[in-house]
């Protein structure tokens, strides 16, 4: 699989929204890992509207003891299906989410490649042939190195490249929670994966009190997006001339009686002196017919 052009964008989650967050997981009997993965796809059918999704996430491949300590390359993928409802709330979600997690674990040694061979999808090396989006969560004690007379810290290089289009990274540090997402930069702008980690901050402080209320309505918008709604894309009323219509034409005709006003489709021209003049003479037939103020007057034209 090709890799793309990529950039990373990291972000920490607030610590009280973080411990809600990790007892909301507990009380649905999930793992925090389980949590962020539907708050993950509850963000992708949110701006999607798609209810059938595929997100990868890789696994160690060390289910069997003996393997723990042993050297070598292990990692396997999942494809983690969930179909989701709408219209149900959140700790329904969390119950998908964890039924499909559980469900995959249980076969997470059977290799991704075989399950692709056997789906017969149509490779691309330009994709992932079964998800764009992968989530994964490190949370392992990363300070086990110890060496006399040095200090061993970790160092990360930011990324470059994208292997799927986004990837969620999560790592838990003690009470703290912080992520990073990785981004195809041919398709998002970093302006816009700025955005999805407002939304995605707010739905993990929103799920654990939202109760019954349907996951599509649960409010993505963001203090500042709100903000941006209410005044930028939705500004006061503008006060109009209170005149009717006909009184601004008539002043119209007042001031400037030889400007022309319609150019007939012959090409000769009309002044609103001229128009006001053969209005005046349509109502005065119309009212010598009786019509009166209020009455609808139909009106047989050329289409």
């Amino acid at each position: 699989m090709l890799t793309h052009h990529g950039a990373e964008l990291t972000f920490e989650v607030d610590d009280t929204a973080t411990a809600q967050f990790g007892q909301f997981c507990q009380q649905g009997g999930a793992t925090l890992f389980m949590g962020l993965l539907a708050v993950v796809k509850l963000l992708l059918h949110r701006y999607t509207g798609q209810t059938d999704l595929i997100i990868g996430s890789p696994t160690a491949g060390r289910a069997q003891p003996e393997l723990e300590d042993q050297v070598g390359f292990y990692i396997n993928t999942l494809a983690l299906r969930t179909q989701l409802n709408p219209q149900g709330d959140a700790a329904e979600l969390l119950r998908e989410v964890r039924a499909t997690v559980t469900a995959a674990f249980d076969h997470q040694d059977y290799p991704f490649d075989f399950l692709v061979n056997e789906l017969d999808l149509q490779r691309d090396q330009s994709r992932s042939p079964l998800f764009d989006v992968m989530v994964t969560l490190q949370n392992q004690d990363e300070s086990g190195a110890a060496i006399a007379d040095l200090t061993v810290d970790s160092f990360l290089e930011p990324s470059q490249t994208s292997k799927v289009d986004l990837t969620f990274y999560f790592k838990q540090v003690g009470p703290k929670l912080q992520g990073a997402i990785e981004y195809n930069t041919d398709i998002y702008a970093a302006n816009r994966i700025e955005r999805m980690v407002g939304h995605l901050s707010k739905l993990l402080s929103l799920l654990p009190i939202v109760g019954e209320q349907p996951i599509a309505h649960i409010d993505l918008l963001t203090t500042a997006e709100r903000e941006q709604v209410q005044r930028e894309f939705n500004p006061p009323p503008t006060r109009f001339d209170p005149a009717t219509l006909v009184a601004r034409f008539e002043a119209r005709v007042a001031a400037a009686p030889n400007t022309i006003a319609i150019t007939m489709p012959d090409g000769s021209p009309l002044t609103y002196g001229e128009l006001n003049q053969r209005a005046n003479q349509l109502a005065t037939t119309l009212v010598a017919v009786g019509v009166t103020i209020e009455d609808p007057v139909g009106l047989f034209l050329e289409r």
